[in-house]
C-alpha cells in the first residue's frame, strides 16, 4: 500500500467546534440562497431545502452550547 492511500485513510483530525459552527451556517445561508432564487413550481425542493436550513441553524446552535 502507497504512503498516499495509508494517508488517506488515517481519520481526519476533529474539527473545531467554532469553525463547525461556522460552517452550518455558511451552507444555511447558501441553501436561502438557492431556495429564493427557486421559480415557484420548485415548491416540493424549496421545502426540503427549508427542512435542511432548520436542521443546519439547529446543529449550530447545538455545537455553539457546548462547553
Amino acid at each position: 500500500m502507497s504512503a498516499g492511500i495509508a494517508r488517506a485513510r488515517r481519520p481526519a483530525p476533529a474539527p473545531d467546534p467554532t469553525e463547525l459552527a461556522e460552517m452550518c451556517g455558511v451552507a444555511a445561508n447558501l441553501a436561502l440562497q438557492v431556495q429564493r432564487r427557486l421559480p415557484p413550481e420548485q415548491q416540493e425542493a424549496a421545502e426540503r431545502l427549508d427542512q435542511a436550513i432548520d436542521q443546519l441553524l439547529a446543529a449550530r446552535a447545538e455545537i455553539e452550547a457546548l462547553p
